[in-house]
């Protein structure tokens, strides 16, 4: 058991630290470390480039475990009187030091610790100190300590010295007479067993301590540290006065309006939705690209004009959202050794030809990349400039007016997406860290001779594919933004079948909240203040033109469909307003039940098993909307479950009355009497009959009807109507008839998947699936005109008989007497 320079400097941070350090020294937190290991190396770099400063120097080469082997390599090389010796070896007592630079100037030595900053830092005084009192005392004397890191003014290629070097004699001075106390403390501890160190701020200072998981322990949720904005200090004092969650504590307590809006959150249980996000998200008009920058950071600078660690980009992803609300994907990735900056400037200007604004998270990064590459590539920097300044910072939009009680106080994009976003939370890839997506970008392009190159494919695949998700991400999280501000604009989508987990809550001035309705969002608004933001003003307009077009067509058809699927949980929701509604219900559902005990965990199989009987709204897409001469919607056609097509009229009333298979023709002339009795019995009633595969089909010709209107149950009651039809019906408030054949009747199977679709491949596995379908039931009718009846007809249904349900279909003929019969 030894102790060593960092060895030495981890135990005064933390004793636990160091007693793992020297009993677990293979642990999986130091071993599998990509961070940790790339710093290493970074220091190795710089250490091998420090040592050009010193002509004639000569390095110990022995290997590093071999003790005795290096300390008698370096008093051989001392004795050889060379003027600087690298890595310079002493052990005694246990404690072993490796020197960087031991120089050797007339009859003095120096002691010079090179570290790959570019700056002296606080914890480099112990560093040096425990190696001065080491080799002072194997005999060797030491007059000069000093610091040797990297310039930061350093400008590649050779403008400047690379090294500057700090005297810290005074300052090791004043710490050396501490350093044998030390010592003896961290042997004592070593003989024991693990000590109990409570956690604190030196966990995380310098930096995050590898083995900080095996010390915390599990805090409760919304734990007072969680506080937005709050410091160690005030959260020991929180602690101090027995306050362990956010609910804990009272009432008049001072926080930031973060915070504020963070608790109220809290113990609502609810989102918090301020009164300007409307109008801040008016600065993102579309088209807008949301972007994302990597960065290769070098210690040693590699391309012109760079100084040390200096982020020179080599990857970005850019989303663009149309001004139709589609994407369209760019990236760039450079390629080998050379300077990317030029060619990605081009294919980043390229990207955002005709945007009017670029959208970042944290904007200050990107920024700063784009005034790099300005500076760099000064025959795009006109172009580059423009983009700065057109750039829009999502996060401020969230920290500023939106608050999830899942943001853990925290506002980065790993807290966030997965918030707002639950279908996202699992797509990270291998790469899921900005630090760690550069230390691979450097691996890739300046340390491709040393990488495979199945390696290398995989790291580039793997770095795009992070990339990507981080503008996909802001892209949601902006679609949410959107959604958010429609339903604080109004009280929410005028039917929500697939509620969200949360509730919304709106802060803001006086006034009286809207009552709320059982099927909408509870959303308490009390803000009278006028809301002209973009995003509020496209998706409010969308929902009355929405709630407009309901209250004249009636029909219960939902526009837009979305699913999402979380731990194994499938949910679908509607929207009347956009897919992104759609999606954002679904996605919230499928979160909220994913993570309960009691939700049933349904799969999409068990959604094939929704009935017509039901009375749920069913999940077709709408193929064609119809439109009677004056332009009013009055039917649209949708694809059912198995893939039929289907007439969904808002006032044809059409009746379905099911027959047994055996039944006689004497059976059907009963049905089609029970339907002329009613005529008889209804002054100016008109019936136009069909016959189908499985009994009969009636269309009320000589009025149109509201589905709703009492009239039509009775009709459909004395005519014998299928009750799961009346059901059906009922629920969407319209008339369905089925306008092609079932699969299994024409010669085809079930379709392999149903929409909306889980991935591309069902998707094309259903598109296939069609062609062969359509091709099947293109010379089959699904019924066949009996009677027209000799009653009044209306001539809107008229048209509507025989253009879409007795001879066209889509513009395709069908011959029907070619019905397809029972075989």
């Amino acid at each position: 058991m030894h102790l060593s320079k960092s060895r030495f400097t981890a135990g005064l941070r933390c004793h636990r630290y160091l007693w793992w350090l020297v009993h677990e020294p293979n642990a999986p937190e130091l071993t599998g470390d990509e961070v940790r290991q790339a710093r290493m190396r970074a220091g190795q770099l710089v250490g091998v480039e420090a040592h050009k400063s010193f002509p004639g120097g000569a390095i110990v080469a022995t290997d590093h475990r071999d003790f005795s082997g290096r300390v008698a390599e370096t008093q051989r090389l001392l004795a050889l009187g060379v003027p600087a010796v690298f890595e310079a070896s002493f052990f005694l007592d246990g404690l072993f030091v490796a020197v960087d630079v031991l120089q050797r100037t007339g009859d003095h030595n120096a002691l010079i610790e090179v570290k790959s900053s570019t700056q002296p830092k606080p914890e480099h005084v112990a560093d040096i100190a425990y190696q001065a009192y080491v080799v002072r005392r194997a005999g060797v004397s030491v007059e000069r300590v000093a610091l040797m890191h990297l310039n930061p003014e350093y400008r590649h290629p050779g403008r400047g010295s690379l090294f500057v070097q700090s005297d810290s004699s005074e300052k090791v001075h004043e710490f050396l007479p501490s350093v044998p106390s030390h010592i003896d403390t961290q042997f004592q501890m070593l003989r024991g067993p693990v000590p109990n160190v409570a956690t604190g701020p030196h966990c995380h200072t310098p930096y995050l301590c590898p083995f900080f998981a095996r010390c915390q322990e599990p805090l409760p949720r919304h734990h007072v540290t969680t506080l937005h904005g709050i410091g160690p200090k005030k959260a020991a004092a929180l602690l101090g006065r027995g306050y362990t969650t956010i609910a804990d504590l009272p009432a008049g307590e001072p926080l930031s309006t973060v915070a504020a809006r963070q608790r109220r959150a809290v113990e609502a249980g609810q989102i918090v939705i301020e009164p300007g996000l409307p109008q801040a998200l008016s600065a993102l008009a579309r088209p807008v690209a949301v972007l994302d920058f990597e960065t290769v950071q070098s210690a040693i600078p590699v391309f012109d004009g760079c100084r040390p660690y200096e982020q020179v980009p080599a990857l970005f992803s850019c989303h663009v959202i149309n001004a139709d609300n589609t994407l369209t994907h760019h990236e760039y990735l450079a390629e080998g050794p050379a300077d990317p900056r030029s060619a990605l400037a081009a294919a980043l200007l390229a990207a955002c030809r005709g945007v009017k604004a670029v959208a970042t998270y944290n904007a200050s990064f990107e920024k700063s990349v784009l005034r790099h590459l300005a500076d760099c590539v000064p025959e795009y920097a006109p172009a580059l400039t423009a983009i700065e300044a057109s750039v829009v910072d999502v996060l401020p939009l969230v920290r500023d007016y939106v608050y999830h009680p899942d943001f853990n106080g925290s506002f980065s994009l790993k807290a966030v997406v997965p918030a707002l976003v639950p279908s996202m939370r699992d797509l990270a890839s291998a790469v899921n860290n900005g630090e760690l997506a550069s230390i691979h970008l450097t691996r890739l392009l300046l340390e491709s001779d040393a990488v495979a190159s199945d390696e290398r494919t995989r790291l580039r695949e793997s770095l795009l594919r992070y990339c990507a998700h981080d503008t996909l991400g802001v892209v949601r999280v902006i679609e949410v933004l959107e959604t958010l501000a429609c339903l604080r604009g109004a009280s929410g989508p005028s039917r929500m079948d697939v509620p969200p987990p949360l509730k919304f809550v709106e802060e803001c001035g006086g006034g009286t909240p809207p009552v709320a309705r059982p099927d909408v969002p509870q959303v308490a608004t009390t803000d009278a203040t006028p809301r002209q933001g973009r995003a509020h003003q496209l998706m409010a307009q969308a929902r009355v033109a929405a709630q407009k077009t309901r209250r004249k067509f009636r029909m219960k058809i939902p526009r837009y469909w979305a699913r999402a699927d979380y731990e194994g949980c499938c949910r679908f929701a509607w929207s009347d307003v956009s897919i992104e509604e759609a999606q954002y219900l679904a996605e919230q559902q499928a979160f909220s039940d994913g993570h309960s005990p009691r939700a049933v965990a349904k799969t999409d199989d068990d959604y094939w098993d929704w009935g017509y009987g039901d009375a749920r709204l069913v999940r077709e897409p709408i193929l064609e909307d119809l439109h009677d001469d004056a332009g009013q919607l009055t039917a649209v056609v949708t694809r059912n479950r198995y893939g039929a097509r289907i007439l969904n009229a808002a006032s044809a009333m059409f009746v379905d009355v099911d027959l047994s298979d055996n039944a006689s023709e004497d059976d059907v002339q009963g049905a089609i009497a029970k339907a002329n009795d009613w005529a008889r019995d209804v002054p100016g009633w008109n019936w136009r009959v069909y016959r189908t595969y499985a009994g009969l089909r009636m269309l009320a010709t000589h009025e149109l009807f509201a589905p709703t209107d009492p009239s039509c149950w009775e009709a459909f009651e004395r005519v014998g109507a299928d009750t799961n039809y009346t059901r059906l019906c009922m629920a969407h408030e319209c008339f369905r008839a089925r306008l092609t054949p079932k699969p299994w009747r024409c010669g085809t199977t079930r379709p392999p998947a149903r929409w909306p679709f889980a991935n591309s491949d069902e998707e094309r596995d259903f598109g296939h699936w069609s062609a062969g379908y359509e091709a099947a039931s293109r010379e089959k009718a699904t019924c066949q005109l009996l009677t027209v009846g000799t009653g009044d007809v209306h001539p809107s249904l008229l048209a509507l008989a025989r253009k879409i349900h007795e001879g066209a279909d889509f513009g395709r003929n069908r011959n029907a007497s070619a019905w397809y019969k029972r075989p």
